[in-house]
C-alpha cells in the first residue's frame, strides 16, 4: 500500500522504479553471461588484452566488482550462459517494463486531472454567493480549441475560455478571435494540471463590463505563474482608460505583485520570482477606512487606504492595456461581487491548495 501512495504522490516515482528495474536485469544478465564464459565477452576479454599489454588489465576489470552478484547467481545458474529463450524472454519483459512506464504515466496524469476535477465540482467556490466569473482549466467545457473543440490537446491554440459559473444562466466566457492574439493549451502547467500559455502578446476578452463596474466590495483571485517578469504585466483587468484607480484586477509590476492594475491605487505588496506559480486574493471593501488587502501564497498584505474607483471597460485576460501583456501561465480567474470574509477565504485558500498544491 506504501508503494501505490509513493508512486500517486509523485508520477515520476514510477517512471524511475521501472528505470531501476531495467538496470537490474541488464546487470544479471551481464553477471550471468561473465559468469558462463558468455563466448562474445571472452573475445571481447582477449582482444582489450591483446591491445593493452602495456596496461594492467587486471586493474582496469576489477574497477567494477561483480563478485557478490556474481556468487549469488551462480548457485543457481550451473555455469550456463543464457539461451536465445531466456533472452528473448529477458528482452520481452523489458519491452512490457517499457510499455507499463508508458502507460503508467499516462494514467496518473489522468488521475491527477480527474482528482482536480473532483475538487472542483465539490469546491466551495461555487458555495460562495455573489461569484460573478470562474474561469478554470480541467472541467470538459472549460476551454475551446480551434482544432479540437472541447478536447484540447498540448499546444493547441485556445479561442475561448468558459465561465464555468453555476449560479448564473448567462456566462461570461472570454474568447478570441484572432490567430495571432490566442494563447496555447499547455497539458502540464501549473500543479501538473492544464493551463493557458501567453506569450507576451495574446489574450482573451469578452465586452461584458458589469463584473465589478461601480461596485464598492469585490474579490478577484488568480492563479498564474510568470516566465518573464521584466516590465508591466496583467493577469486580469476590468475598467476603464484612465490611471486613477479607476481599474480592478491582478498584475506584477517593477518586481511587485499588485492589486490594482493601474494608478495611484496600486498595492505593491509582495516580491515575486519568474518561475514560481503564485495563487493571488484581492480583496476590497469600500465601507472600510482601511480597504485593501491582498494575499498571496501564505502571506498577507494589509488591510490598507487604496482609492478605488473601478470604471466599466472590457474583462480582459492576459493584458492590461498598453504594453502590458502577460507572459507565462494562467489557471484560474474567480471574481466575486463581494468581499469574502474571513472563513470564505480560508475556504478559497484550502480549494487552490488541494488542487495546485499551495495556497494564496
Amino acid at each position: 500500500m506504501s508503494l501505490v501512495i509513493f508512486i500517486l504522490e509523485k508520477p515520476n516515482n514510477f517512471l524511475l522504479l521501472m528505470i531501476g528495474e531495467l538496470i537490474f536485469l541488464a546487470s544479471l544478465m551481464l553477471c550471468h553471461s561473465r559468469e558462463a564464459g558468455n563466448p562474445v565477452l571472452v573475445n571481447l576479454d582477449s582482444r582489450l588484452r591483446g591491445n593493452n599489454k602495456n596496461q594492467n588489465f587486471t586493474k582496469i576489470k576489477t574497477t567494477i566488482n561483480f563478485n557478490l552478484m556474481n556468487s549469488a547467481f551462480s548457485k543457481t545458474s550451473k555455469n550456463k550462459a543464457f539461451s536465445l529463450v531466456e533472452i528473448s524472454i529477458v528482452i520481452l519483459v523489458i519491452g512490457i517494463l517499457i510499455t507499463g512506464t508508458m502507460y503508467g504515466v499516462s494514467f496518473l496524469g489522468q488521475y491527477r486531472l480527474s482528482a482536480a476535477q473532483k475538487s472542483t465540482k465539490n469546491s466551495p467556490v461555487d458555495k460562495i454567493e455573489d461569484l460573478s466569473l470562474w474561469l478554470e482549466p480541467t472541467m470538459e467545457t472549460s476551454i475551446i480549441s480551434v482544432s479540437n473543440a472541447n478536447s484540447p490537446e498540448d499546444g493547441d491554440v485556445i479561442s475561448a475560455w468558459n465561465d464555468v459559473n453555476t449560479q448564473v444562466i448567462s456566462k461570461i466566457n472570454l474568447t478570441q478571435n484572432v490567430s495571432s492574439k490566442q494563447p496555447t493549451y499547455v497539458r502540464k502547467g501549473i500543479g501538473g494540471l492544464p493551463s493557458l500559455s501567453f506569450q507576451g502578446d495574446d489574450y482573451l476578452v469578452t465586452n461584458l463590463s458589469s463584473i465589478i463596474a461601480g461596485k464598492n466590495k469585490y474579490t478577484i483571485i488568480a492563479v498564474w505563474q510568470e516566465s518573464d517578469i521584466s516590465g508591466s504585466q496583467t493577469i486580469f483587468y476590468q475598467g476603464g482608460s484612465s490611471c486613477d484607480g479607476s481599474h480592478a484586477g491582478i498584475n506584477t509590476e517593477s518586481g511587485y505583485i499588485n492589486g490594482l492594475a493601474c494608478g495611484s491605487g496600486n498595492s505593491r505588496a509582495f516580491t515575486y520570482e519568474a518561475g514560481k506559480p503564485y495563487a493571488v486574493i484581492y480583496r476590497v471593501d469600500s465601507f472600510q477606512t482601511d480597504n485593501v488587502i491582498l494575499y498571496a501564497n501564505g502571506q498577507k498584505y494589509g488591510p490598507v487606504a487604496k482609492t478605488i474607483n473601478v470604471g466599466a471597460g472590457n474583462n480582459v485576460v492576459g493584458y492590461g492595456g498598453g504594453d502590458a501583456y502577460f507572459k507565462g501561465l494562467i489557471s484560474e480567474i474567480i471574481v466575486y461581487n463581494h468581499a469574502l470574509n474571513d472563513v470564505e477565504i480560508e475556504d478559497i485558500r484550502g480549494y487552490l491548495r488541494g488542487k495546485y498544491g499551495f495556497g494564496a
